[in-house]
């Protein structure tokens, strides 16, 4: 009995914490929000471009590359003769 009572509180509450968080992003005063911090961001980065950081390239020959054929040439060679003459 407690169980179902406790399942049935858990699904109202994550039904209305759904609910409320759909209704918050949908609203009209959200898209306001974002559509202001989009214009706001484009007109900073036109002013003044040159605060943006220009990061260098230091990936220069940290990756190896692995063809496969380097381990061809180690093969250990098999001997199976070899055991029945000890």
């Amino acid at each position: 009995m407690f169980k179902n009572i406790f399942k049935i509180t858990i699904f109202f509450i994550s039904i209305v914490f759904f609910g409320l968080v759909y209704y918050e992003y949908s609203s009209d005063d959200y898209k306001k929000k974002i559509i202001t911090n989009r214009d706001n961001f484009e007109e900073l980065k036109l002013k003044n471009p040159t605060s943006v950081p220009i990061l260098l390239n230091d990936t220069n020959n940290v990756i190896e590359f692995n063809d496969g054929y380097s381990n061809m040439n180690k093969k250990k060679n098999r001997m199976f003769w070899e055991l029945f003459k000890k």
